[in-house]
């Protein structure tokens, strides 16, 4: 399986940075809890434990950059958890960020797929910018704009 992985890439997991690493791990934790919790939970019940989680923290501006690599780490890590859908994602990286006091909006919409069917995607904004789960967004119309209590 490593003949399929470019030299490159190798590099630079082999480069990280002890943050980095620190990083990783927390979202890999993170996207595996939040995506066992959506599946015997309720969601009511998984964000009142996001809300907890997250504590009581100063709100503060965060950098753009900073915001971005919580996104990169989640998207890695959602690599390695079986079906880790784009809520799981959206809530691992808002769990990570109110962690640190940074607010972010989790959004759900809905789009309709076919004659009877209709699809559902969340993503993550901060700051009006988003963060995870981007692209063909206007196809969704929007049906829930959760903001905790970091707000």
């Amino acid at each position: 399986m490593v003949d399929d992985v470019p030299l490159s890439r190798i590099r630079k997991i082999i480069h990280l940075r002890p943050s980095d690493w620190a990083l990783l791990a927390k979202a890999l934790v993170l996207t595996a809890t939040m995506r066992v919790a959506l599946s015997l939970c309720s969601f009511s019940t998984v964000l009142a434990w996001v809300e907890r989680a997250a504590g009581r923290r100063s709100p503060r501006t965060p950098s753009r950059d900073e915001v971005r690599h919580v996104a990169w780490a989640v998207s890695v890590a959602s690599r390695f958890v079986i079906a880790a859908t784009c809520l799981t994602q959206a809530l691992a990286a808002k769990c990570i960020l109110d962690r640190r006091g940074i607010s972010s909006t989790l959004r759900m919409g809905m789009a309709k797929a076919g004659p009877a069917t209709i699809e559902g995607h969340a993503w993550l904004e901060c700051e009006g910018e988003i963060v995870l789960g981007g692209g063909e967004l206007d196809r969704y119309a929007e049906m829930l704009a959760w903001h905790g209590k970091n707000r």
